[in-house]
């Protein structure tokens, strides 16, 4: 009897330890597997470890009509979220979303019933793992203006997040600014004129690249006149910046200074550095033009110390400038020094946006 009860305890134990080692076999295959969608419902609580770059996804079943409230808590994260409509489309905007007490919260509402997949992606200079608090605030039926914003931002996502490719034809320029017509018109039907600002803006960037013209110019300033209208701060800094840039490409001078001047000045005041790097850059660049090269080389430099602390690509325009300058005046070391740097720059940077495709 002795022999037979150690006999099935011998066994018993190989089965447990058997189960254990599938279980633990099973749960790192899950771990390794990026293409995993779980379930998430109201009432679910997620917590996940996440490393930086990677990208977790979860499947919402909505109905047509529904309004959805995502809520992000996390530590030694910079999470991005994006929720995908069952045509793949994103339905959430592209921005940093600050956290109000510890959470960040996004939106949306369902044009049509079906799954919609919500992405959380890791971003950011956090070494290491850190962890997210996952969770369904709210489900309900959606306001006229929710599912007018949602579907704004659906066109407007649609339009602009492909805009920086450098190979984009004169056609799909124009499908672009007509994604932002249809945006625009839904946006103001939501009452967002702080959309309807972004998404002026963003036409007259696409308008610029098919031809400064008038278009271009008449877009920047309602854009403008909007953000002003709302007392949006950055949103006026962003478009002056880009505005005088147009200027300045059409030889304005002027009033390339000018609205570069008034740009500075709200982006010091509300301690926009990334527009303030850019304009410095571009001050630089209308004073190399008057062959005021000193003066040039302060606001490149002022430039480049700024974007040291946030952005090593970005970093590379006034750092090549610089390189320019020196160049011009004979300095083949001192010039081989700034493009050496300008192209390190450049190679560290790591690209924060691979993770949400």
């Amino acid at each position: 009897m002795r022999r037979n009860t150690i006999e099935l305890f011998i066994v018993n134990f190989v089965f447990i330890l058997l189960l254990c080692l599938s279980v633990k076999g099973q749960h790192q295959l899950s771990k390794e597997n990026p293409n995993e969608v779980k379930p998430l419902a109201v009432g679910q609580i997620v917590e996940r470890e996440i490393v930086p770059m990677q990208k977790h996804r979860y499947a919402i079943a909505l109905e047509a009509g529904q309004f959805v409230r995502i809520e992000l808590a996390e530590t030694d994260v910079d999470g991005v979220m994006s929720l995908r409509s069952p045509d793949n489309k994103n339905l959430f905007e592209h921005a940093d979303i600050k956290p109000v007490n510890g959470v960040k919260t996004n939106w949306a509402a369902a044009a049509v019933k079906g799954v919609y997949e919500l992405r959380v992606i890791s971003y950011g200079e956090v070494k290491g793992k850190g962890t997210y608090r996952l969770k369904i605030g709210e489900i309900r039926l959606a306001t006229d203006e929710e599912m007018n914003f949602t579907a704004g931002t659906k066109l407007y996502n649609e339009g602009f997040n492909l805009v920086g490719q450098v190979f984009s034809t004169a056609e799909i320029l124009q499908a672009n600014l007509a994604k932002g017509r249809q945006a625009l018109e839904k946006f103001r039907l939501a009452k967002a004129v702080k959309s309807e600002a972004k998404t002026l803006w963003q036409m007259a960037v696409v308008s610029s690249r098919l031809g400064i013209g008038a278009e271009t110019i008449e877009l920047y300033l309602a854009s403008i006149e909007k953000s002003r209208s709302i007392n949006d701060r950055r949103g006026e800094a962003n478009a002056s910046r880009d505005l005088a840039d147009a200027y300045s490409k059409i030889g304005e001078w002027d009033k390339a200074i000018q609205i570069n001047s008034e740009s500075l000045k709200i982006a010091r005041d509300i301690k926009l550095k990334s527009t303030e790097a850019g304009v410095l850059n571009q001050l630089g660049e209308v004073y190399t033009h008057f062959g005021d090269f000193e003066r040039a080389a302060l606001y490149y430099q002022q430039s480049s110390e700024i974007y040291l602390q946030f952005s090593n690509i970005s970093r590379s325009v006034p750092l090549n400038n610089l390189g320019k300058i020196a160049l011009n005046e004979g300095n083949m070391e001192k010039a081989a020094d700034f493009f050496r740097q300008a192209v390190e720059a450049v190679r560290k940077e790591e690209n924060r946006f691979g993770a949400t495709k």
